[in-house]
């Protein structure tokens, strides 16, 4: 499956260069690059990779309720309005634990407009700005993604896999694993992975269930008990992953395989759109439901960024599903490429939605 970060619509494209001045870029290109800035390592025969334990992020319920806003308005497409409030965020917050991760953002954005390099400045900002935060191993990689597929600048983006290997924690397991399988097969490097003391501690007391119970560990959130936040977690978890039943890849691959004729592939097809604007809509109704009181919980707590990761996942199989409609109607090969980056980035977002929840129950000490 060809992969591409490359989304952006049109129109946002068009807005992002008459946005860009003369002036501007004049002034931009004064300014000294970041990315240069990092020190890059030698290529290692061997790289032991060791997975260091979370860092436990303590936002303020208003930091929270705000970046959660923003992380909102990114996942449903709205990128520029994301992009102008991920820095209105560091600017009200500049010393919150989410700073980092807006930081990000502000990268992420900069490349679902097609803007490589001010992407790669972005990232490179989170690793100087916040050398030990949890953003930095996922830096580290969309600097490498960037250089090795965007820029195709492979050899380019090798010392960034290694500086990510170097700064893995735990809840980075999807990005480790997609390193090592891209250095194995760009480069001879040995590598071998293994767990720091810490996270070794950590498994062990989850073993031999020693995890606090949720009525006796500290409350997670100061707006709701550990208890009522667990069965809230549960519940809504079953309701969101209700409407992402629907994102089914498996069977349309089976019928592209099956080469069924194009009125039987449209019929599946538009019932799938439906089903997807139906989900679509209910997700929506939930966030607009949480928003009416953000005092209370589910507002707050990271419940909110697993329903911006249902509402992403659910957009962009939409939005690929639309590109198959196109490829079957025009047999325009860019159709079935757009269809690839937009499954793959569906899958991301179910694969953080699923990272995200398992993380809250470790954290509440149940299975």
């Amino acid at each position: 499956m060809k992969r591409n970060l490359f989304f952006a619509t049109f129109l946002l494209c068009a807005l992002t260069i008459q946005g860009c001045g003369e002036g501007q870029t004049a002034e931009n290109s004064n300014k000294p690059s970041l990315i240069d800035q990092i020190a890059l390592p030698d290529v290692p025969q061997t790289l032991p990779v060791n997975v260091q334990e979370d860092i436990n992020d303590e936002p303020s319920y208003e930091e929270q309720q705000q970046y959660d806003d923003v992380l909102n308005l990114y996942q449903n497409g709205f990128i520029e309005e994301a992009l102008s409030n991920y820095q209105n965020f560091i600017l009200d917050h500049p010393d919150s634990d989410l700073a980092d991760e807006a930081q990000k953002g502000i990268g992420d954005c900069y490349s679902d407009l097609e803007q490589p390099e001010q992407a790669l400045e972005a990232y490179a900002k989170v690793i100087i700005d916040y050398p030990q935060s949890s953003s930095v191993c996922s830096s580290y990689y969309n600097i490498a993604y960037i250089y090795r597929v965007e820029l195709n600048e492979p050899d380019t983006a090798i010392p960034y896999y290694i500086l990510c290997l170097n700064n893995v924690h735990q809840s980075d397991s999807l990005i480790m694993n997609r390193s090592i399988k891209v250095l194995e097969e760009l480069t001879d490097i040995v590598i071998t992975t293994a767990s720091s003391d810490s996270t070794d501690d950590i498994n062990t007391l989850e073993t031999n269930g020693a995890t606090d119970s949720t009525d006796s560990a500290e409350d997670l959130y100061d707006h709701i008990s550990n208890a009522d936040y667990a069965e809230m977690l549960n519940t809504y978890n079953d309701i969101f992953m209700n409407e992402m039943s629907v994102i089914r890849t498996n069977q349309l691959s089976s019928l592209m395989e099956q080469n069924v004729n194009v009125s039987t592939f449209m019929v599946e097809i538009n019932q799938v759109l439906e089903q997807l604007d139906v989900s679509e809509q209910n997700l929506q109704d939930y966030f607009n439901e949480f928003d009416k009181d953000r005092t209370k919980a589910p507002m707050g707590t990271r419940i909110m960024t697993m329903l911006s990761d249902a509402q992403s996942a659910t957009t962009r199989y939409k939005i690929a599903i639309q590109h198959l409609k196109d490829y079957i109607l025009t047999q325009e090969q860019k159709c079935m490429e757009d269809f690839d980056v937009y499954i793959q980035k569906s899958k991301e977002s179910m694969e953080s939605y699923n990272n995200t929840y398992k993380e809250e129950k470790s954290k509440l000490g149940i299975e």
